[in-house]
């Protein structure tokens, strides 16, 4: 079970929301309540305890959202605290496409060339290889003249999610879902 998992919500003006789902805030919750109780048992607040409730305190306030809103044509990506956080904007009508990208987990022997030095590096063991899948979202150039508060002039490709190999299926489902409501191909890439 994944609990860092943006879920779809559909919005009743059309689009789409994607969010963290209810898990990731129960269970960062629940380990700041442990950590208190260790906390208020023991009596030392500057203890692992306290620091480690802190910690999971601040990740229980973290959220991470993404709003496609086909009635206003805005992006709107959000990540941070509550109310601390980076928000950026971007028009919908710049998104091209979505792209699947895998990554596979290195490997020495094709990856090194001949008498490299990384051929003298020891091969990490077959449990220690963890491939992952990232969705895109790709968008396109923008002129100066069409929108000078825009934040590039050149097509960017923004981060959507990180999923491990064995969670592919659910990244490429939330990626079909996105492709449906914005009318945008999902394109695959591997390598």
């Amino acid at each position: 079970m994944t609990i860092y998992r943006l879920t779809p919500q559909p919005l009743p003006s059309g689009g789409l929301v994607l969010r963290l789902g209810w898990g990731w805030r129960v269970f960062f919750a629940l380990l700041t309540a442990i950590f208190l109780g260790v906390v208020l048992y023991d009596g030392q607040v500057l203890s692992i305890a306290g620091v480690l409730s802190l910690v999971s305190l601040l990740a229980a306030l973290y959220q991470e959202f993404w709003c496609f809103d086909l009635s206003s044509d805005e992006i709107i990506s959000r990540e941070g605290l509550l109310f601390v956080g980076r928000t950026r904007r971007y028009r919908l009508s710049r998104a091209e496409r979505l792209l699947l990208r895998l990554r596979a987990p290195f490997d020495p022997d094709a990856a090194a060339p001949s008498g490299g030095m990384l051929r003298s590096r020891r091969p990490v063991s077959a449990p220690f290889q963890r491939g992952y899948v990232q969705l895109f979202l790709e968008l396109s150039p923008v002129s100066p003249e069409d929108a000078p508060e825009e934040s590039s002039l050149r097509g960017e490709s923004l981060l959507v999610q990180t999923e491990s190999l064995r969670n592919r299926e659910s990244l490429q489902e939330l990626g079909e879902e996105v492709s449906r409501a914005l009318g945008i191909p999902l394109e695959h890439r591997f390598g």
